[in-house]
């Protein structure tokens, strides 16, 4: 405002020219924690956060989201997710509550538990069908 309650054209305009800043987009798929290459965690790690090890972590992961370890990537403990990806190395005990993808299991030492499990990226086919929709045993 200015004197004797006219406006401040000079202040009116500076604000039509500035613009807020935009919100960023949200990536469903991003991951929120990160084990770099070279580098090695110990602890606990507790969330509703995607994980991704391309490192070293020693200690359990029990996370609402994914884990994934990548060629480069290791644990050694326990994983509790909703999906897992496995191209590295696991030493322990995952149990995943959807899906385990498991690319690479020659360097694994893990016991998998899994309602659904996928090897090298491709879903298993399902079961012949009747014409009904039923399952063939």
């Amino acid at each position: 405002m200015g004197l004797f309650g006219k406006k401040d054209k000079s202040k009116k305009k500076a604000q039509r020219k500035s613009t807020a800043p935009v919100a960023p987009v949200r990536n469903e798929e991003s991951f929120s924690f990160y084990v770099a290459p070279n580098n090695e965690l110990d602890g606990d790690l507790k969330g509703n956060v995607n994980v991704l090890v391309a490192g070293r972590f020693l200690g359990m992961i029990d996370v609402s989201g994914l884990v994934w370890v990548t060629k480069t990537g290791e644990i050694d403990g326990t994983v509790k997710c909703d999906d897992f990806r496995l191209e590295g190395i696991v030493k322990g005990i995952v149990i995943a509550k959807g899906v385990a993808d498991i690319i690479d299991d020659d360097n694994s030492q893990a016991e998998i538990s899994a309602a659904c499990t996928w090897k090298d990226g491709a879903f298993p086919p399902p079961p012949p069908e009747t014409a009904d929709g039923e399952a063939l045993e």
